[in-house]
């Protein structure tokens, strides 16, 4: 298939659009049901539909894996830090959850040197320090962000590295089997704690439940869709347009809007994030010119 960056920018910022309208459903949800039941919810309903749209003989194709244990691994810790933003979601405007999240990227180049063997200089190690400073103007007790909420924030970015890494663990997996992996995890491990924190759904909650997976499939499908026109590295910076769909959805569905302090916090961690992708791309396309 032949490169299309700007497809691959329009179906990756789409995508986005769709993972944070999911988000402000699971912020609706909490009102009535835990944090726990909510997130069995959003992997139930992604991995139902996905199992009738593709059919016995694409399952089985999909069963296949290279690592196993990878797999279990990376969609567990997935799943964990999906229950801890829906808890932040339930304590905390969603603009400021997601701001705190974006702390993720730079803990994956934290870790990736200890965990994957790669090397990390002075540069990324300066936007990882630079990351955390803007975290910390992010969390700090007297700012805009509840301490709790953040707390849980913080967690889910954790988990989600993780998660992260493990994917470059089993990347020789077909991509929709990583995906029928994650769902099919999530669902099973969630399914076993959700039944001690239950709260009876009413038909528009489960009407919500469903277009929450509806919306994390779709949007899981757009961003794969966006790698097949345009490399991770070009796209790597639209992740950031997040905080633009939180932010709108925040504003017309709860009525909140980021404080000065947590724009401030965003914008640093952003601008550390972006520095980062810049020095690994930099850092590419000096080891392609050795290669030639």
């Amino acid at each position: 298939m032949r490169d299309n960056p700007l497809l691959g920018i329009a179906l990756m910022i789409a995508g986005m659009a769709l993972l944070n309208a999911q988000d402000a459903v699971s912020k609706l949800l909490t009102v009535e049901h835990s944090g726990i039941q909510v997130a069995w919810a959003r992997y139930t309903f992604h991995l139902l539909p996905l199992v009738a749209l593709v059919g016995p003989k694409r399952l089985r194709r999909m069963l296949r894996t290279a690592n196993p244990v990878a797999q279990f691994v990376r969609s567990t810790s997935l799943a964990v830090s999906a229950v801890c933003i829906i808890l932040a979601f339930s304590l905390m405007p969603l603009a400021d959850a997601v701001a705190v999240s974006f702390i993720a990227p730079l803990l994956i180049v934290a870790l990736s040197g200890r965990f994957l063997g790669e090397r990390v200089g002075p540069h990324r190690w300066m936007a990882v320090v630079i990351g955390f400073a803007g975290m910390l103007v992010l969390v700090w007790p007297t700012g805009d962000v509840l301490e709790r909420g953040a707390f849980f924030a913080m967690g889910a970015a954790v988990f989600w590295a993780i998660g992260l890494m493990l994917t470059r663990q089993v990347r020789n997996d077909d991509s929709l089997s990583t995906l029928f992996y994650t769902a099919l995890i999530g669902a099973g491990l969630l399914s076993l704690v959700a039944p001690f924190v239950w709260t009876q759904p009413s038909a528009a909650g489960w009407g919500l439940m469903l277009i929450m997976g509806l919306l994390a499939g779709g949007a899981h499908t757009l961003i794969i869709l966006a790698f097949r026109y345009a490399s991770a590295s070009f796209l790597a910076p639209y992740n950031y347009t997040m905080l633009l769909w939180a932010t709108l959805y925040g504003w017309l569905i709860f009525g909140d809007l980021p404080g000065a302090r947590v724009s401030l916090g965003a914008a640093i961690i952003i601008a550390a994030g972006l520095y980062a992708w810049h020095r690994e791309r930099r850092a590419a396309e000096t080891q392609d010119a050795a290669a030639s």
